[in-house]
């Protein structure tokens, strides 16, 4: 069955600003060198339309894997995924997550809801489930994911909150910019 998990992080930033950072490249490079600790590397940055995806792939640590899993396969074992962000309409932008482990027999899907709070100011929510297939170490596979998602999610959106300020993003949310 299925774990489920969501949070929210308040910004005291305009919307435009964090949508805009979501759509860059350059923002996406530095937050993997940054938060990524050298484990993620960026594989793709596309358009179609409006539309910006990321796709990385990311190590999975061994100390992230349960006892007994192949910790001797590690580096063999990378939590892949893709995010995709739409344009702002109205007062929100939305984005879609899906990630997977191959040899984990497991996936991540979630969905991000970027709202405005007034002028100055907006929240990003994350909702999605977790679901492995493996026999054995299934759930601990989804209880490990989940905690690893929120943790995720947090330190994304402090380097986000920040990357904004340096960076003085401002309403722009031209995809890639």
């Amino acid at each position: 069955m299925p774990k489920t998990f969501s949070e929210d992080y308040d910004f005291a930033v305009p919307m435009a600003a964090v949508h805009a950072a979501m759509v860059s490249r350059p923002h996406w490079e530095q937050r993997f060198a940054a938060i990524g600790e050298g484990r993620t590397r960026l594989t793709d940055f596309r358009t179609a339309g409006d539309v910006v995806t990321i796709a990385a792939s990311t190590e999975v640590a061994s100390a992230l894997l349960p006892r007994g899993v192949g910790r001797k396969r590690a580096k063999e074992i990378t939590f892949d995924f893709e995010e995709s962000w739409h344009p702002i309409a109205g007062s929100t932008a939305t984005g879609v997550f899906h990630g997977w482990i191959e040899l984990g027999r497991m996936t991540v899907d979630a969905l991000f809801a970027l709202s405005a709070r007034g002028d100055d100011a907006c929240a990003l929510a994350l909702s999605g489930t977790v679901e492995s297939k493996l026999p054995v170490f299934g759930r601990a596979v989804e209880d490990t994911v989940c905690q690893q998602m929120v943790e995720g999610f947090f330190d994304n959106c402090r380097f986000i909150d920040a990357w904004v300020r340096d960076h003085s993003v401002s309403g722009s949310s031209r995809p890639g910019s």
